[in-house]
């Protein structure tokens, strides 16, 4: 049986938690995203090992939209780790206050079983909503596997690696070279141990490769991206199930909820 990691990602809180993002709530949305992860980690069988925020948890970018995050995690008793990354849309200030009313996880590098999770921060500050890893950030995660004793790795950040053929892609993870080089030489290693990359940002599940490495988009909790057309879907939102296997598979599936 897999261990399964819950990715809710691009929920786009307002300030006001009763107005309207492109015609639906995400308040509303965000809160059955997490009632549902609640429901199945409170579920033993379920085998639920971390809660995975991936990123844009706001659209309106002040603290009163975090305190709602705050506010609709805090009301649930959580047995696994809560992880958060950020994305473009965030405040680091302000999610490192969310992250602490939380009591979020706070390291790089989360061990599951035999999986080490890695995660990334790719704000940046002048990107104008694309993204960066720095080259001082791989190293320091370099140096902490090092040490470590896993089998598989999987990296977890907000930005996506690898064309959508749509807007976003004006707002790609860019001069990260450091770190394509990498998943690069992982991929390329006798010993590679990088199984999977999680993003958001993409509004939209899907699965790429990057290299040999796949690579998942994971849907979004408030509302969709058409990325061939350049539309919204805003009848469908949800969550990602991430399941990694003790034999270095992992996969992603796409969690459809309803209003």
């Amino acid at each position: 049986m897999p261990t399964t990691l819950l990715q809710i990602t691009d929920c786009h809180l307002k300030a006001d938690k009763n107005t309207l993002f492109h015609d639906i709530n995400p308040y509303q949305r965000l809160a059955k995203c997490l009632d549902y992860a609640y429901q199945q980690q409170s579920d033993s069988e379920n085998n639920i090992a971390a809660l995975l925020l991936t990123g844009d948890l706001v659209q309106d970018e002040v603290a009163s939209s975090y305190q709602q995050l705050i506010d609709l995690v805090n009301q649930y008793q959580w047995q696994v780790p809560i992880c958060l990354v950020p994305g473009n849309h965030d405040v680091p200030e302000l999610l490192a206050e969310a992250k602490q009313a939380i009591g979020a996880y706070d390291q790089s590098l989360l061990k599951i079983n035999n999986w080490q999770i890695v995660l990334f921060d790719s704000f940046d500050v002048d990107g104008k909503g694309a993204g960066k890893v720095e080259e001082a950030q791989v190293e320091d995660i370099f140096h902490r596997l090092k040490t470590s004793q896993t089998d598989y790795l999987l990296a977890v950040l907000h930005h996506h690696l690898s064309p959508y053929g749509g807007f976003i892609d004006k707002y790609p993870l860019q001069d990260s070279q450091y770190f394509y080089n990498w998943l690069d030489e992982q991929a390329k290693s006798n010993n590679n141990k990088l199984k999977g990359v999680v993003h958001g940002h993409v509004h939209a599940t899907a699965c790429k490769y990057l290299a040999l490495t796949p690579v998942f988009g994971g849907i979004a909790s408030c509302l969709q991206f058409v990325h061939a057309t350049e539309a919204l879907n805003i009848k469908e939102f949800g969550l990602s199930a991430i399941d990694l296997f003790a034999d270095g598979r992992v996969t992603s599936t796409a969690i459809y909820l309803n209003d």
